[in-house]
């Protein structure tokens, strides 16, 4: 599947990952946490625990 990689300080890139659950933990190091904030067929895909073991912040998502 095509994803948007977006890390802290880092330009966005486009990669294409396979759609299982290991190849998703991959990408972001750990568990994964879905969050679907917008009316779109998209979800923002993030460590689950990222602040709980102080994870360098990323984007602010506003409107």
């Amino acid at each position: 599947m095509g994803v948007l990689i977006v890390k802290p300080e880092k330009a966005p890139r486009m990669a294409s990952i396979a759609s299982d659950l290991n190849s998703l933990q991959q990408v972001v190091g750990g568990y994964i946490e879905a969050v679907c904030p917008y009316d779109d067929p998209v979800a923002i895909v993030c460590h689950e625990e990222g602040k709980l073991i102080g994870l360098p912040l990323n984007r602010k998502l506003e409107d």
